[in-house]
This record gives C-alpha cells, structure tokens and sequence, in this order.
C-alpha cells in the first residue's frame, strides 16, 4: 500500500461518522476479518455462548427469534423456551414480558439484542481466553465501487 492510499484509509477511520458506520455494520453481523482460505462454513465456537443455555424472549430487531436460535445453536449454545434455574442467560427484544420478569426474579444473566449480536460475532471484552491462543486476521481493504461510494457517501 502506498502513501497516499494509507493516509486515505489513516483519514477515513479517524473520521467519527465514518467509525460510527463501521460499528453500526459490525453489529448487523457483517465479518471484519479476511476469511479466505477458511476450510469450515461453520462458525467458531465462543465463550459467550459454547455450552451455554439460552431462553429468547421479546421481538429482535436484526434477526427472527428463530434465526437468534439457529445462530446461538451453531456456536455451541442451547436454546430453550422457558426460563428456569438451569438458564444461563436471557436475550430480551423489545416488548419482553413474563420471561425477562423471571429471569430478573431468578439473577439469570440478561442481554439486550446488541449485547447479543457483540457476544454472537466473538467481541467479548473478557472471554478468559488465552491470548497467545487467539487467531489474528489480517483485513484488506477493498476500496467501494462508484455504484456502492454514491450509496454510502
């Protein structure tokens, strides 16, 4: 990369709206990293959800309840439908009632759908995972077509 290209990316992240754009699209669930050469179509397991117990409650906004689920399912966790002791956590969407009661009621762990959506893509601030363990991915980026740079711009 060149000078002139670096300083234009340089300038492009440290504008603030620019930033805000990027962050709104990780939370939709767009993947920031380079994911050529991967050899699985699955996702990778986390230590937000792996083995974990999930009730979902509340319409989500971003995915169907039953996406939410399949998503949750493919990393690992298990959803059920009712809250009980053995409930881990609780992702609540708007309008959640008796559930997200209960689950309060009990001291169940409870997500927002953005708190959902961070933990779902692996953005956990403290998993407990081994640094030296974690894959770093290099992102290249690819400047937008003239079609795309008059719709964002």
């Amino acid at each position: 990369m060149g000078k002139i290209v670096a300083e234009a990316v340089r300038d492009f992240f440290l504008d603030g709206v620019n930033r805000k754009l990027v962050e709104g699209l990780a939370l939709a669930g767009v993947r920031m990293e380079d994911t050529i050469g991967e050899t699985s179509s699955s996702p990778a397991r986390n230590a937000a959800i792996d083995g974990r117990t999930f009730v979902l409650t509340g319409t989500l906004e971003v995915h169907t309840r039953s996406e939410a689920a399949e998503l949750i399912e493919a990393r690992g966790g298990k959803v059920v439908s009712s809250v009980s002791k053995k409930t881990d956590c609780v992702i609540a969407g708007s309008g959640a009632g008796s559930k997200l009661k209960k689950a309060e009621e009990l001291g169940i762990e409870t997500w927002d759908e953005e708190k959902f959506l961070i933990e779902l893509n692996g953005n956990e601030q403290d998993s407990g995972a081994d640094a030296d363990a974690m894959e770093v991915k290099t992102v290249t980026p690819q400047p937008p077509t003239k079609a795309v740079q008059g719709e964002l711009f």
